[in-house]
């Protein structure tokens, strides 16, 4: 009888075990760099949402994408084998599926839940493309050189890419997206307006965007998106306009990072993970991502003895 019961206790332990490791998360997310950690904002964003709903995680440095060309992404149960969801808002929505993350810890009404997908599409499919223009399309020198993306993104291949295929490809990018038609000034008073409207979001008598006294998605996604622009050290328009007319945000930006990432510094002057970055990448192939999920991929293809870039927008939603 007794062994009867200890088996039963030692299936019931297996059982639980095999489900616990099911639910493993592992977050693959790009090499840090100094000052703002990761390049990706979405990436930022994941790795906030788990950190501020205390999901056990284990974050993988790489370069290396998804399945589906995709990165940031997360793996469930096992890291090299486990199911991939690739693409930073639907592995969102599986981590608080997965581990039940309440109501209260996302959104608190139908109206949040409106006012957050807004806050995130217009930083994603808006403010971070006037970003990404500014810094690959016009001043990919200046960010390669303060990011150390030779040095930290293991190969100097990688580097080379942003710095010859990618400055033409983003500018043809944003020609056709209707934002590089506009001069400068204009595009950057576009981006402007959305950071004025955060501003106005937030005001002077909140800590976070959604008004509770815990930080939600919504945060999050600031977070991933100001990074950027402020503790980059380049001259990005955006900066001086946040440190001149939103001093809210920048305020914002120092409360929670202190409060959510506390090792901060630590993170970016860690080296990157050898065993991933790189793991199968093609010195003829480099993969960036100009929109955090594959918006764009950059394929060096050697035909004839002549190099051909061949540039393709992949529009996938995130």
């Amino acid at each position: 009888m007794s062994t009867s019961t200890a088996s039963t206790t030692n299936d019931n332990d297996n059982e639980n075990q095999d489900q616990e490791d099911k639910k493993k998360v592992f977050v693959f997310n790009f090499p840090p760099v100094p000052h703002v950690y990761s390049i990706c904002p979405f990436g930022l964003k994941l790795e906030s949402f788990c950190r501020i709903n205390e999901i056990p995680h284990e974050t993988i440095w790489t370069t290396n994408v998804s399945k589906y060309g995709t990165l940031p992404y997360c793996r469930f149960g096992d890291k090299e084998t486990g199911e991939e969801i690739p693409d930073s808002n639907l592995s969102l929505d599986r981590l608080k599926q997965e581990f039940r993350v309440s109501e209260d810890a996302v959104t608190v009404s139908a109206a949040d839940r409106a006012l957050t997908h807004l806050i995130v599409r217009m930083l994603e499919e808006h403010t971070a493309q006037i970003g990404f223009y500014y810094r690959y399309g016009l001043e990919v020198p200046k960010f390669v050189e303060s990011l150390e993306i030779e040095d930290r993104f293991c190969r100097p291949v990688y580097a080379q890419g942003f710095l010859h295929g990618l400055p033409d490809a983003i500018k043809d990018k944003a020609l056709k997206r209707g934002i590089a038609r506009h001069p400068e000034e204009t595009i950057w008073k576009f981006s402007f307006d959305d950071l004025q409207a955060l501003s106005d979001l937030l005001g002077d008598d909140k800590t976070y965007f959604l008004g509770g006294e815990s930080p939600t998605l919504a945060d999050c996604a600031v977070f991933g998106h100001l990074a950027q622009f402020l503790w980059i050290p380049m001259d990005f328009p955006q900066k001086q306009y946040l440190k001149e007319h939103c001093p809210n945000l920048v305020q914002f930006m120092e409360h929670f990072r202190a409060r959510v990432w506390p090792d901060w510094e630590e993170l970016c002057n860690t080296k990157h993970n050898d065993k991933y970055a790189h793991a199968d990448a093609d010195a003829d192939t480099i993969n960036n991502n100009t929109k955090g999920e594959n918006d764009f991929k950059l394929k060096a293809d050697k035909k004839g003895g002549e190099e051909k870039k061949d540039e393709r927008t992949e529009g996938l939603d995130k």
